[in-house]
């Protein structure tokens, strides 16, 4: 059954604190129910609430042609409620509005409901002015899927995740693309984010596309524990995944192109196996596939990372570089990484498919402070602070110690090179009966047809 929205309107000052009068549509969802918007609303907020089921969720439809311009908001509350084939263009929200969709009214949520389908747009040369997300999901057991994400400019992340400290949240990211987001000299503009540092979130980001994200150096940002981030493509990224805070995360299946910063790990307990990591630029400043930060017990005000440890990096595909890293963000952090195990990783360099030896790393402070005191990383640091913040290194077999200033900071970076694993040929890369080489293949063939415009959803 259809239902057309009309004659549900009020008006609710406080709403908008610069208006005298915010209109505010209310839509009631019903369950096994379609309700159809309007084809424009502009300066409007959208309130939906209502409480369908699995069975028969309640649907509201903009069937490709609504669009929502201006300072227009869109809040979902209740359950089993689908909202699809929006369009958000343009939006431009005004002070003190944290997003233009949300899971949430005043202190109402939604729970086992889904996103389906929404494009939000900015288009070239438009500026908002104010912070803002594009997005904002709260409550339990929603989903967010097929949506676009293009052209953000703005402060906040395109997408947040609340994270509710005492019990998971269980939310699902999927098939949806994040694209064309350009830098921004202040960052704080993160594809995803996923809690502000506490709770177990147990959210799943899957089979996502993210092209060109320059926003933020996280493109997404765990900040919870218990995430599953699995079977995405970063493309041509500045930045792929950042473990930032929390534990128990897995990471697998995901494809980094051209990404600098493909897993940077923070915390305890993470997986990550069976990832393609394609021509990491490994020679630039706080660059690599793999990042392994130096800690501290926990975070602190004078170290911000906590220390890593009880790690798995297993089945993992390095093309042309393995790209691994330790990085040390100041002389605050000395807490290096420990119990790291390496397993049945490959490399790929010059259509020559290489098994990665097998090791597990007690302590990297061990391989990493005699070359040190070779070395003198001291020394390293003075000369880059004394050069202007360039950096300088020096390479002893398979480490290369780096240093360089980064605004008050001195980084070391430490990146072990091909020969830390001992590399063992083992066969072509274009050879069938290598299950490494097909899913390198595979995940090539997706890459070209995602920097060909067809393979984004």
């Amino acid at each position: 059954m259809i239902w057309r929205l009309l004659g549900l309107v009020f008006f609710m000052g406080s709403a908008c604190p610069d208006l005298e009068a915010q209109q505010v549509v209310s839509i009631h969802a019903q369950p096994g129910k379609t309700i159809s918007l309007e084809a424009n609303y502009k300066d409007k907020i959208l309130v939906v609430r209502g409480r369908g089921s699995a069975a028969a969720p309640a649907i509201v439809d903009g069937k490709g042609v609504t669009v929502l311009t201006g300072n227009s908001q869109l809040y979902i509350t209740g359950e089993y409620i689908m909202v699809q084939n929006v369009k958000v263009v343009n939006p431009d929200l005004i002070k003190g509005i944290r997003s233009v969709v949300s899971l949430r009214y005043k202190k109402e949520t939604g729970n086992n409901c889904t996103i389906k389908n929404i494009q939000f747009i900015q288009e070239p040369g438009r500026k908002p002015q104010q912070s803002y997300s594009w997005l904002e999901v709260f409550g339990q057991n929603n989903t967010v899927r097929g949506c676009l994400f293009k052209g953000k400019t703005n402060r906040n992340p395109i997408l947040h995740v609340d994270v509710d400290n005492d019990q998971p949240d269980n939310n699902i990211i999927e098939n949806n693309t994040f694209t064309d987001i350009p830098v921004r000299r202040e960052e704080a503009m993160e594809a995803i984010r996923i809690g502000l540092g506490k709770g177990v979130s147990g959210t799943r980001v899957k089979d996502n596309i993210f092209r060109k994200c320059f926003g933020d150096s996280e493109t997404i940002s765990s900040k919870s524990s218990g995430n599953k981030i699995t079977g995405n493509y970063f493309i041509e990224c500045r930045s792929g995944i950042s473990l930032r805070v929390g534990n128990n995360a897995l990471i697998a299946g995901n494809v980094f192109y051209g990404t600098r910063n493909g897993v940077r790990v923070v915390g305890k307990g993470h997986k990550i196996e069976n990832n393609c990591f394609f021509n990491v630029p490994v020679s630039t400043s706080n660059g690599g596939g793999l990042i392994l930060m130096v800690g501290a017990p926990s975070p602190a005000a004078d170290c911000h990372y906590e220390a890593v440890s009880n790690v798995v990096v297993e089945s993992n595909i390095f093309s042309n570089n393995v790209g691994l890293r330790v990085l040390k963000p100041s002389d605050k952090c000395n807490n290096y990484p420990r119990n790291i195990v390496f397993k049945k990783n490959k490399l790929m360099e010059a259509n020559i498919v290489y098994a990665l030896r097998d090791t597990s790393v007690t302590d990297f402070r061990s391989g990493i402070e005699p070359v040190l005191k070779r070395i003198s990383s001291q020394a390293l640091a003075r000369s880059a602070a004394s050069a202007g913040g360039r950096r300088v290194v020096k390479k002893e077999g398979p480490l290369s110690v780096e240093a360089y200033k980064n605004g008050a900071y001195i980084f070391n970076n430490y990146d072990f090179g091909p020969g830390f694993f001992t590399p063992k040929q083992e066969g072509k890369v274009n050879e069938k009966s290598n299950d490494a080489s097909q899913r390198y293949n595979e995940a090539l063939r997706r890459i070209k047809s995602i920097r060909a415009g067809e393979g984004s959803r």
